[in-house]
């Protein structure tokens, strides 16, 4: 199992972000037109977000509705880098400040060869692009694109590790949904799944909420001489 909990945790990353202070700013209440397509959602939002490089995601991932993991990946305007992990046991914590990494063990900053590679926020809404047509529907203030993952061919456009992951395990069911508000912001991901090894079935749930976009302060090294 931990070969999924490690494998989701990439595809999530990819989706990196939290969800841009919705809670305090006015919710606009989307409508679909007739030539809006899941297809069109991304081409606007990478239309309108071409320059956008921070923000804030919080994500959790869970099996068999056991303690979540738990992560957060921030990152500035400088596309500096903090990214932390909970694990209900321990917390991973790691740096990338001006080309500098380092990560936290035993209550230190040490130095490390560790490569998280995190997409800025624009990346993030580009590597969606080459996604198939999905089913577009709207939530209120959202409009919500549903993805059959077991339907599409090209596993990039989710995660390069998601492809070779899926030939290991016998997927049942897997499900993305993608949700962009009404600026065509993404601000939450969703991964469902059912997933069986040795004649045993497992249900994983990722979830991914993006905040504060564009929005970030600088990230600094703490405890930096």
């Amino acid at each position: 199992m931990k070969k999924i909990l490690v494998s989701l945790l990439a595809s999530s990353v990819l989706l990196s972000a939290c969800s841009n202070d919705a809670e305090d700013a006015q919710k606009t209440e989307v409508k679909q037109e007739k030539s809006m397509t899941t297809e069109t959602i991304i081409n606007d939002s990478i239309d309108q977000n071409n320059d956008v490089l921070s923000y804030e995601e919080h994500g959790t991932l869970s099996i068999d509705d056991n303690e979540a993991l738990e992560f957060f990946v921030t990152m500035d305007n400088d596309e500096n880098v903090k990214f932390e992990v909970d694990n209900n046991e321990s917390v991973y914590t790691f740096y990338d400040v001006d080309s500098e990494k380092k990560e936290v063990q035993n209550g230190k900053l040490e130095d490390t060869d560790t490569e998280l590679n995190a997409l800025n926020y624009i990346e993030i809404i580009e590597s969606l692009k080459d996604l198939p047509e999905g089913e577009l529907t709207t939530e209120d203030d959202l409009y919500v694109l549903t993805y059959n993952v077991l339907e599409v061919e090209d596993l990039s456009a989710i995660s390069n590790n998601l492809s070779s992951y899926l030939e290991e395990y016998d997927t049942e069911e897997l499900s993305l949904i993608l949700k962009f508000n009404s600026d065509y912001q993404l601000v939450e991901a969703h991964v469902d799944g059912v997933f069986s090894e040795d004649d045993e079935s497992y249900n994983v749930q990722g979830d991914v909420n993006f905040n504060d976009i564009n929005n970030i302060d600088t990230i600094d090294m703490p405890n930096r001489e």
